[in-house]
């Protein structure tokens, strides 16, 4: 049977304690022993009076909720390539309904584990505005699997790295700042002429 732990706040006074001892007692009236009270901070003096006057004993204490690899059941079978691209690996949470998921080397060798959090921490709560880049490189085909895209002509070089620029107005600021390794996205045959000169790579784009 796999257990719940209830857990109040990080710094848990009398009425976290308290509560999460009500809940769990509450919740074990109709599934005894899953349920345990929990802690993730040390217990205060108030709260040891109160524990010790009513015969309570001390929720567990917890030191971190961060996913490990110890979490991780001995049947788990599934794993994926560290460079997958993170969308794949996303579909593949949900059709395993897990949260984490193993991520190996070439050789089938552990690496880590990626998890819902940190993808929630990496595509949602950033807010700072940064320059596009590829870093670290990318495949070009793996880069299309997350474009949804269509390779019409491929490069001599299958690995994509350096900075994304959009070339659309003042196109010779645009390429005066790409380096051979820099990525531009652009449109209209003069800005396409003007390119290949750079030595840089071009992505030709028409759409509506």
């Amino acid at each position: 049977m796999n257990q719940v732990y209830i857990i109040g706040h990080k710094k848990p006074d009398t009425d976290s304690i308290c509560s999460a001892l009500a809940y769990a007692a509450y919740l074990n009236r109709k599934e005894p022993g899953k349920y345990i009270a929990a802690r993730c901070g040390p217990v205060n003096p108030e709260t040891a009076f109160a524990l010790k006057k009513f015969n309570c004993k001390t929720p567990e204490y917890i030191e971190s909720l961060v996913p490990s690899v110890a979490d991780m059941p001995f049947t788990y079978t599934m794993s994926a390539p560290a460079d997958l691209p993170t969308i794949d690996i996303a579909d593949l949470m949900t059709t395993h309904d897990v949260r984490n998921y193993p991520l190996t080397d070439e050789k089938g060798r552990f690496l880590g584990i990626l998890s819902e959090y940190g993808l929630a921490r990496t595509y949602v709560t950033r807010q700072k505005i940064e320059q596009l880049s590829f870093a670290p490189p990318i495949t070009l085909e793996n880069l299309s699997k997350i474009l949804k895209g269509t390779i019409v002509v491929p490069p001599s070089d299958d690995l994509i790295e350096g900075k994304v620029y959009t070339a659309i107005d003042a196109l010779h600021v645009t390429l005066s700042r790409l380096t051979k390794n820099d990525i531009a996205i652009v449109g209209g045959q003069r800005t396409r002429a003007a390119c290949p000169d750079r030595g840089g790579h071009c992505r030709p784009h028409r759409g509506g």
